[in-house]
């Protein structure tokens, strides 16, 4: 039973490791995205997670983010996405650095952001594959 429970904790620390470990090629991935200037046009907060309380994070477990439509120019031709916005507050109006690929934007994450969520998905995902994996000693 208590191999059940170690191969299924396993798991779940190697799923949550696959999310950091895609989050983080995701974020190097649009580094290397054209920079442009975005300009927001519109925006909501929006809630997510459970419990009460107030700021971007609190003990609660509720996330406050900003969820903004924005227009950038991409060579004389206006272009328009959704940006999600979980720390940085986007003023309609104002303009800000944005990253962006085809129809795509990504805000610029700093170097050790990318560095940190890739590392932590791929110790998160090793140390569940090694727990989920391993064998019952003999």
């Amino acid at each position: 039973m208590l191999l059940l429970r170690s191969r299924a904790v396993g798991v779940v620390i190697a799923l949550v490791g696959l999310i950091f470990a895609a989050t983080g090629v995701y974020l190097f991935v649009s580094a290397g995205w054209q920079p442009a200037t975005a300009t927001a046009t519109s925006c909501h907060t929006s809630t997510t997670g459970s419990g009460t309380g107030t700021g971007t994070h609190n003990r609660s477990g509720r996330r406050t983010q900003q969820v903004c439509e924005v227009t950038w120019n991409d060579g004389g031709v206006v272009r328009t996405g959704s940006l999600t916005s979980g720390g940085k507050s986007m003023t309609v109006g104002q303009p800000f650095p944005v990253r962006v690929h085809g129809d795509q934007v990504a805000l610029p994450s700093s170097l050790w952001i990318r560095v940190g969520t890739l590392a932590l998905g791929v110790v998160l995902l090793g140390g569940g594959l090694v727990l989920a994996l391993r064998r019952r000693p003999t």
